[in-house]
């Protein structure tokens, strides 16, 4: 896999938490961090994550798998 820019990380969460699907927390103390979750309508996602990953692990070539890509 390619890495990702920041700025394509950053827009792709935006759209996650825009589709409802994961939420931001904030923790204004030192340091400062952010956590994201899913929310339930991102959890409800999982199932069906797990199967498109189940098929893509019986499907692909082992010569081409690099990384383990779902666990």
């Amino acid at each position: 896999m390619k890495p990702i820019t920041h700025k394509i990380l950053a827009e792709q969460i935006q759209q996650m938490i825009d589709a409802g699907l994961v939420e931001r927390h904030d923790f204004h103390e030192q340091p400062l961090h952010v956590e994201y979750n899913l929310t339930k309508k991102g959890q409800s996602l999982i199932p069906v994550v797990d199967v498109i990953c189940d098929w893509g692990l019986a499907n692909i070539d082992p010569s081409e798998l690099k990384e383990t890509l779902c666990d």
